[in-house]
């Protein structure tokens, strides 16, 4: 397979699991990962939630979470925040 379908492939496949975080509640949210394949290779897609200091006083924010889908070769982030248990993407 050409490396750049292959790459484009792959980020296909991490922006539909970030989605798909994305529509999940902020309580809800937690760390996972899937193994997945797409034409015939196997890929393994890893989901990290990671407390986040917004404002830089050394203290994590309760309400901010720093989202990472990644596979070996790529990799996704987004911040999160709670609005009243809805997520909201900064």
């Amino acid at each position: 397979m050409e490396a750049g379908r292959e790459r484009a492939e792959i980020d296909a496949l991490l922006r539909s699991r970030m989605e798909q975080i994305l529509a999940t509640e902020f309580a809800d949210l937690h760390d996972g990962s899937e193994t997945v394949t797409q034409n015939g290779l196997s890929h393994t897609i890893t989901w990290t939630i990671l407390p986040i200091d917004l404002d830089g006083d050394s203290v994590d924010d309760p309400t901010a979470r720093e989202v990472r889908v990644e596979t070996d070769s790529s990799r996704l982030a987004t911040i999160v925040v709670d609005h009243e248990g809805k997520l909201g993407k900064i």
